[in-house]
């Protein structure tokens, strides 16, 4: 009996483990919010903003890989990174480009890119009731340059390194556009 019970509560914290490390995806992402909104508090290229933009960096990097080690992928993960990668890009958004100054045009293309972008999203959640935006190579290949950004600005003019990242988001969303006018999204 009182082997019966250890094995029991070896069993119980076994599963309680196993349903730890499935949720460890979720909360790097959830982490993410809160550092996202953390950006807010800190000025601007100070270390507390690095510190911050750094995690939130590599906590976009690594939930999902994460998730797919542990095998715990889902829809609700997938929403979950949208929604907290959108909250980064936002905040960052806000914080960073009112202090770069970038000829008109280089923001009527920057908006072009973004209204696209969103456009695509509202198009996948109308097309199949999901909030979800296409991940394919192209995509994530901008959003690291978009990650590196601000560590360029010391050293890289902004209207060249912003080219540079327009120049690949432009591909990315006409890529992104295929993607959804065949029919076919990789989340």
């Amino acid at each position: 009996i009182v082997t019966m019970s250890k094995n029991a509560e070896i069993g119980k914290s076994e599963f309680a483990g196993d349903q730890v490390r499935k949720q460890i995806a979720n909360i790097m992402t959830i982490s993410r919010f809160f550092c996202s909104i953390g950006l807010l508090c800190c000025p601007v290229f100070s270390f507390g903003f690095y510190a911050m933009y750094l995690f939130c960096g590599f906590s976009d990097a690594m939930d999902g890989l994460i998730a797919r080690k542990t095998k715990s992928s889902s829809e609700f993960g997938a929403r979950l990174d949208t929604a907290a990668d959108i909250v980064f890009f936002a905040v960052s958004f806000v914080k960073i480009l009112p202090l770069i100054h970038l000829p008109v045009w280089l923001w009527v293309w920057i908006f072009m890119i973004a209204s696209i972008k969103i456009g695509n999203i509202l198009w996948e959640f109308i097309r199949s009731k999901r909030l979800l935006s296409i991940h394919t190579i192209l995509n994530k290949a901008t959003g690291f340059l978009l990650f590196l950004f601000p560590f360029t600005l010391g050293f890289i003019e902004p209207m060249y390194s912003s080219v540079m990242v327009c120049s690949l988001a432009t591909v990315s969303v006409i890529n992104e556009i295929h993607y959804l006018r065949m029919g076919r999204g990789i989340f």
